[in-house]
């Protein structure tokens, strides 16, 4: 048995309950029925390249699919990339075995392998995480996040703060769902403080042999990088489970960090300022049920801080170390962004957007 699949096995006890409750849109809905006729919906979870562990992007969706099964009584089943299965198989092989409803937890990775598999098997339902589809498949389709308008609000606190005027960045891949992070938060430390400097790492540039997910040594090193040669006294971690080498790091050379995806500011406390949350667990979780339900919405849903799709976290570590000046700035850029007057813009909303 690989390590991976160990870890998955071991990790399927999980159940963790999920408190913020994102609005959701309001669906059009087509009601083929869910199940499968002879017993519980069978949801299949499908993975590629991130695997459990991470304690960010893909533990909040399975934390969220783990609930919703408690809740909705459906049979939840695990299909991870192995020896015998390379990740280019896995959702075949979630269609082979008989799963009628399929979610494709790393979307930007599977998006066109995943539209030709419903356009050829229109009996099954896909959901698609973190990207958009193209329209006009009835059995299709997905959540993206414009994670850049939260990052915006990261980098106003990031640049109020710094006393050494540089930022630093350590970034898994340079793909479009980090780099809607990165870009919102250059953004909004930018508008803050014209003159800040944002110094940027990437895992897979420095290391690569290695998943950039899962590297938190090269993490590390990148930080001590930014801190001890660029003078970086805050650092953005955007690296999925290699961001736990950020936070050891930032600790111990007593900077501080922001965290991203799920709100991970306990894993280093009073050294995580705040964290970008992406709310994939809530939102999932309601696609999910009402799935189940016979209730689904085709095509592309977006989220951002107007539906409460993505935030920054209670900061409750940290709110003692941020000014209110500072957290007046955030309230009304926030309130900006929401009303249409600050137009926060990334490689990867402008992508989604314009189809590609």
């Amino acid at each position: 048995m690989t390590p991976a699949r160990l870890l998955v096995l071991m990790i399927a006890g999980w159940l963790t309950c999920c408190t913020q409750q994102p609005e959701t849109p309001a669906a059009k809905t087509q009601s083929n029925q869910a199940e499968d006729g002879d017993g519980p919906a069978r949801v299949c979870m499908a993975f590629e390249e991130y695997q459990l562990g991470d304690k960010g992007f893909n533990d909040m969706q399975y934390t969220a699919m783990a609930k919703a099964q408690v809740e909705e009584g459906f049979r939840l089943e695990l299909f991870t990339p192995n020896e015998t299965t390379p990740s280019e198989r896995v959702i075949e092989k979630c269609i082979a075995n008989g799963c009628k409803i399929i979610l494709a937890t790393e979307g930007y990775l599977v998006k066109n392998t995943v539209e030709r598999l419903a356009a050829a098997h229109p009996d099954r339902r896909f959901i698609l995480m973190d990207e958009k589809v193209v329209d006009g498949l009835p059995n299709l389709t997905s959540r993206f996040f414009l994670t850049a308008e939260a990052a915006y609000l990261a980098g106003i606190i990031a640049a109020d703060l710094s006393q050494s005027g540089v930022l630093g960045v350590v970034g898994g891949k340079q793909e479009n769902t980090v780099l809607d992070f990165v870009v919102g938060f250059e953004q909004g430390a930018r508008a803050t403080r014209p003159d800040i400097v944002i110094e940027k790492r990437w895992i897979n540039l420095a290391d690569p042999e290695t998943v950039p997910w899962f590297n938190p040594v090269t993490a590390a090193h990148l930080t001590e990088e930014l801190v001890g040669e660029a003078k970086a006294d805050i650092v953005f971690a955007v690296a999925g489970g290699s961001n736990l080498g950020v936070f050891n790091k930032c600790k111990e050379l007593n900077v501080k960090a922001i965290g991203c995806d799920s709100d991970q500011d306990h894993l280093a406390k009073g050294t995580i300022l705040t964290s970008v949350v992406k709310k994939l667990d809530v939102v999932l979780e309601n696609t999910v049920k009402d799935c189940v339900k016979g209730v689904f919405q085709p095509g592309a849903v977006g989220a951002g801080l107007a539906a409460n799709g993505v935030s920054l976290t209670p900061m409750r570590y940290t709110r003692d170390q941020i000014p209110a000046a500072t957290m007046a700035k955030v309230d009304a850029a926030k309130a900006a962004i929401i009303a249409g007057e600050i137009q926060v813009t990334s490689a990867w909303y402008n992508a989604v957007t314009n189809g590609n």
